[in-house]
């Protein structure tokens, strides 16, 4: 399936920011006073909307590699004939299968150390710990990802490796995430905005192209997931989909038509656009409040500040 979402292109800063705005139309019906498209910044704007644990570096990792080295043949001759219900006639590739028991347990070792470190810290992690049973079926109804266990949003959150991806209900909020760090100081980075009523229709119809779901965690368990009015979307069938395929399903290529938009803007424009989310109070030290973000928000404020003073000193001399 091609991919179908809509790309805008800015070229500075402040129509960025006012294409953002909750209350625009393209986000904000006539008449209506919420709105339920949801927003995800990307300091990359060719950077696809794919899981952390399912980018490329993964399987290059040693870690993955010593996971996959004690799947043998055998073991995932043993899920495949575990499968009953799948059609008699459907030809699976056993590397595919190590492949995908291989990610399950990657993913899974990473979220439950993470986990047990945390405890071991007296650190609270919803949910409590995750069992040691990790499912063998990669079929969607006995999926473990049709109910994602809370602390891998928490997980998530901090930085490991999931299959969860991270969104945000303030479109700003996902601004600054895509300007905070450009990875691209000569590209652009960008914004993805998702109509989160796509990801809830699989629970309607069997018929649907795709199988994205909304995963959310009451926000007072994650307290960054509450200074940043986060939730996560998540493929509900996405083994059976890497067995069947060789890949992992794409948000970007799936879902249906008209629910994506693409806000790009020049990674030049970066400073700018932080300088304005600073005067409409968002920020590192307010989207992650801790006290060494304070200190590094106005430093970096400062510093930024300073520097955009001094160029236009230079620019007056030269005038």
């Amino acid at each position: 399936m091609s991919e179908h979402y809509e790309t805008l292109e800015f070229v500075d800063a402040r129509s960025f920011l006012d294409a953002l705005r909750r209350s625009n139309p393209l986000w904000l019906q006539s008449g209506a006073s919420l709105t339920p498209w949801v927003f995800r910044g990307q300091g990359n704007a060719v950077w696809t909307l794919a899981p952390s644990a399912w980018r490329a570096t993964i399987p290059q990792s040693s870690f993955f590699k010593r996971i996959l080295a004690g799947i043998d043949q055998k073991h995932a001759q043993r899920v495949i004939d575990h499968h009953h219900g799948l059609p008699t006639d459907l030809q699976i590739d056993i590397e595919r299968v190590r492949h995908q028991i291989a990610q399950r347990r990657y993913e899974f070792l990473q979220v439950n150390a993470f986990v047990s470190l945390a405890d071991e810290l007296g650190m609270n992690v919803p949910g409590g710990f995750l069992s040691n049973h990790i499912p063998i079926d990669f079929v969607p109804h006995d999926s473990i990802w049709q109910h994602p266990h809370p602390a891998y949003a928490l997980a998530q959150h901090h930085g490991m490796a999931t299959r969860l991806i991270d969104w945000t209900q303030n479109p700003l909020y996902a601004a600054f995430f895509a300007a905070e760090a450009p990875d691209d100081t000569s590209g652009q980075i960008a914004v993805w905005a998702l109509d989160s009523i796509f990801t809830n229709l699989h629970q309607l119809s069997g018929m649907l192209r795709h199988d994205w779901r909304e995963f959310r965690v009451p926000r007072s368990q994650i307290g960054f997931l509450h200074s940043q009015a986060g939730l996560f979307t998540y493929h509900g069938s996405a083994d059976l989909f890497y067995v069947l395929n060789g890949d992992w399903p794409s948000m970007e290529r799936q879902i249906e038509e008209g629910a994506l938009k693409k806000l790009i803007l020049p990674s030049s424009e970066a400073a700018e656009l932080r300088r304005l989310l600073f005067a409409e109070g968002v920020s590192r030290a307010h989207l992650m409040p801790t006290l060494d973000n304070v200190r590094h928000t106005l430093h970096s404020h400062w510093e930024e500040a300073a520097s955009a003073e001094s160029s236009s000193f230079k620019d007056g001399l030269e005038d």
